[in-house]
This record gives structure tokens, sequence and C-alpha cells, in this order.
């Protein structure tokens, strides 16, 4: 599991730092635009006690001089010409010096442009503390994400008193290392009176890419690496199907450790079974050094054909665009989607859904339409509750008549217990309407 923090900031915290800002006017509203500019640009940053120096000065051409002196030279890797550049389009797209109270413009000023930004088309729906005689009221209010793949970042931002506050800051899996297994092992020894243990095993189903009428069994583990200490491992794979043939091989593993310390003390394999349609059954054992870890799974596997099997199996991801992971984990334009092995995530840690649509109609451009909307629910004494959370709908416009998506999920304010993940996806061509849910267990950390 990826090493994400949320710091989610509740309503009335909001709210009352709102309230605090209008208390009495900030030293900067006297000054003039030009002044009130380059002290915000500082605020995003410089620390208090350039900023005090900065208030300290007596008029417009003292605070000239000294904001040109302090740019002289870089500020954390930032030209003073492209702090300029940000400062510019922050201070003209968030409304002069309200930029205090955005924080998408403090942002801006850090980060630059975003390379992924995604704006609520409607409102979402968030439950107010306020309580009615009917129950909890639903307010509606606008919300964005931006996304900075490159330093690993992710920010929500929510609407209140008509400016945006940062609801969450997230760090993403990106750059999250991972070990893996990866095929290429050297000839492993035999290995004999070892520990014997279960092995965490998870699988998915989807429509073949490389064989054409197959289904793609996904089936992916995950074991300690402290068990895979010289770095080998190997794999014992035996399939049966309906006919109680027995097909079973053998693939050695390299065991990469990317980084140390790592944030999971755990290695990631996976392993595709392009098949028939039928049912089947396999055992695995994964063997190291120092233990063997085993494991079976069965499934039925149906055939992806108009109106008998609209959609894959929705699979909890860890999102690991990266070369630094085995490339048995790529999954068309996303270059590597590690799947969560256990169903049990810690709360209030963000996670991704993958997931694939087939059958779709397409248009006169060969493109298909497709509207998509995320939904969480919890599990009560007697119903379940509809839990908000950000970024929960989507709309693609892609060409073929196949979808492929992967969304990262933010969870607000959701306690430990039973957790239900609903996916519905619309074809906007056709009004057809197909719905994945995902089931897992939210705990404690």
């Amino acid at each position: 599991m990826r090493a994400a923090r949320s710091v989610a900031v509740s309503l009335l915290t909001a709210a009352a730092l709102v309230a605090a800002g209008c208390a009495s006017a900030p030293v900067w509203r006297g000054w003039s635009e030009v002044s009130q500019k380059q002290y915000f640009g500082l605020s995003c940053v410089a620390s208090d006690s350039v900023l005090a120096e900065y208030r300290s000065l007596a008029d417009q051409p003292a605070m000239d001089g000294w904001y040109r002196a302090y740019w002289a030279s870089d500020r954390d890797g930032i030209s003073y010409r492209e702090h300029r550049r940000r400062l510019d389009r922050a201070w003209e797209s968030f409304g002069g010096n309200r930029c205090f109270r955005d924080d998408r413009a403090s942002t801006y000023l850090r980060y630059g442009e975003p390379t992924d930004r995604w704006t609520s088309r409607e409102a979402w729906h968030y439950l107010d503390s306020k309580q009615l005689a009917g129950g909890a009221m639903f307010r509606r209010r606008p919300w964005e994400v931006w996304q900075y793949p490159a330093q690993g970042l992710s920010f929500d931002f929510i609407e209140f008193n008509e400016a945006y506050r940062t609801w969450a800051t997230l760090r993403l899996d990106r750059r999250h290392p991972v070990a893996f297994f990866d095929t290429g092992g050297a000839p492993f020894p035999v290995v004999t009176a070892v520990p014997v243990h279960p092995l965490e095993l998870g699988w998915a189903r989807f429509k073949s890419t490389a064989a054409p009428g197959k289904v793609r069994w996904e089936l992916y583990w995950r074991i300690p690496v402290a068990a895979a200490a010289d770095g080998r491992a190997e794999a014992v794979f035996a399939l049966s199907g309906a006919g109680g043939a027995v097909r079973t091989d053998t693939l050695r593993y390299r065991v990469v450790i990317p980084a140390d310390p790592l944030p999971e003390p755990y290695a990631v394999g996976q392993r595709n079974l392009d098949l028939s349609p039928g049912r089947y059954v396999v055992d695995i054992a994964v063997r190291t050094d120092s233990a063997v870890f085993r494991a079976r799974a069965e499934a039925e596997l149906v055939a992806y054909r108009p109106g008998v099997q609209e959609c894959s199996d929705a699979e909890l991801a860890l999102l690991q665009d990266t070369t630094l992971i085995a490339d048995v984990f790529r999954k068309g334009k996303y270059l590597r989607v590690v799947p969560q092995v256990t169903d049990q995530l810690p709360t209030r840690q963000p996670y991704f859904v993958y997931y694939e649509v087939y059958n779709l109609r397409t248009d006169a451009a060969g493109n298909h339409r497709a509207a998509v909307r995320l939904q969480t629910f919890q599990a009560g004494e007697d119903t379940l509750t509809e839990r908000p959370f950000a970024a929960g709908e989507f709309t693609s416009e892609e060409p073929g008549s196949e979808y492929r998506g992967c969304h990262c999920i933010y969870p607000r304010d959701l306690g430990a217990g039973e957790t239900y993940l609903v996916v519905n996806v619309e074809d906007l061509l056709s009004g057809r309407t197909t719905k994945l849910i995902r089931t897992f267990r939210l705990k404690e950390r």
C-alpha cells in the first residue's frame, strides 16, 4: 500500500479560517496593487521572517528594490522569470488580491500548471454538519482536483465562500516504489525443509488483448520482501479446467527492490493467462530460499460478446507510472497498473480502481462517448448509506468501442467497515448503462 497522506479540512475549520481572515483587515490592504501582488508571491515561497522584513519596508520604491534583490538568484529551482510568469497568471486567473484566500493560487505559484486538472461539471454533494428533522442535509459545492505526477502530488480544492480551499493533499503512487517479481531469474536451488505459508492472492477477469476470443485471467500475489532476501523466487502453476486436465509449469523470477526502505515490505507478482471461456482452478506455489507460499483460485471465465459480458471486473490498484516495474503490469495507455492484492485498505487512504467496458457504440468518426459516475456506500445496521468523495464524474470520448478507466478515489470521512464502490458507465450513444460493484473493507491504520 502506498504511503499516501490525506489532510482533510473540516467544514467548520474552513469556515473558521474564513471568518478569522475577515475579523481584521490585513496589513497589505493599504498597499498598492504592485506591493500586494509581490507580497502574495513571497507568501507562497518565503518564510515568516522574510515576510516580516518585507512588511517593515517604508514605501513602494523600497519594496520594489528589496523584491528584486530577493530574486537575484533562483529560489527552490524556480527562476525569477518563471516566478513572475506564475504570479501574473495566478493574479489574473484567481481574482487579484483574492489570491490570498484562494488556495489554488498559492498552489499554482509553488508548482505551476497542473498536468491533470479536473473540475466538477455540476456540483459535488457532501454531508453537511447541520441536521434536519429528516436526517443529514446535503449541500452542493464545486470542486477541483489538480495532479502533478512529476512531483508525486495531487490537490483537492472545494469552494467555500467564493474561494477555493485545500480539502486534501495527496501523495500519488506514481513515485511510490514497489518491490516486484520480474521474469528472467537465475536457476533456483531445490528447496527443502522450509516453512509453508498461505499466499496472499487476488485475481480479475478481462477481455484478452493478446488472443481474440479468449478471456484474460489476471492472477496477482504478494509475499514479504524479507522472504526473498537473495532476490530469487520461482512460482509453480497447476491449472485445471472442466475436463480435469492439469497443466503445470514453472516460472523463475527476480525479486526487484527499487528502494530501501520501501513504504510497504512486500513484493508483488502477476501472471496473465489467456484462456478459452470455462471454469478453471489454479494452484500456485511461490518458492523462495526461505519459505513456500501456497494458494488456490477458482473462476468462471465468460466470453466478452455483445449482450453476454459487457465489462471486466473492477480491480483495486496501485498506479505505478514508472519503468521500475515489470512490463506484465502494463494495461494499454496506463503504463503500469499494480493491483492491490488485499481488500483491506486503511481509512482516509486514496486508492485507484481500474476497469474495462466493452462493446460501446461508436459514432461516424469511430469514437465512443461514455459518462462515468463513481459512488461509494457503507453498510449501516439495516441500510447502505452513500458516502461522498471528490472526482466522482467523468466523460470519455475516445476512438474504439472499448473504454479503459483508471481513477483515483479520494474517500471523505469514511470510517472503518464494509465499503462498496459502484462504477456506473453510461453509453451516451446507445443509452445502455453498465454497472460494476467492488466490495472491500476499510480498517483503522
